[in-house]
């Protein structure tokens, strides 16, 4: 995604100050825009997890990826903490056993 919506947008806005110091608020955004779009995404190794209390936003666009088979929720995972959680490791264990065996 290019574009975010202004709850996201919101969000990221007040939280980000503390951890990087940008030239103006919003500047993630400016670069996040001039980004460019690949046009095809290899997904045979690709693992997408999200957590269950992430961004509406977030949350939206990779329940539609779960669908596809492209993305794994994580119960209870908040956008922040879900490396943390066990669910995650077991996910990300299960997909590397599958890609690259016992």
């Amino acid at each position: 995604m290019t574009e975010v919506g202004p709850e996201t947008e919101r969000i990221v806005k007040g939280m980000r100050s503390y951890r990087a110091r940008e030239s103006f608020p919003g500047a993630n955004f400016e670069i996040l825009r001039k980004l460019p779009v690949p046009h095809s995404i290899d997904t045979t190794r690709t693992l997408i997890l999200f957590g269950s209390r992430d961004v509406p936003e977030i949350v939206s666009v990779c329940k539609e990826l779960e669908k596809e088979g492209r993305a794994v929720e994580i119960n209870q995972g908040l956008h922040a903490d879900m490396f943390l959680l066990e669910e995650t490791f077991q996910q990300i264990a299960k997909n590397l056993r599958t890609w690259f065996g016992q």
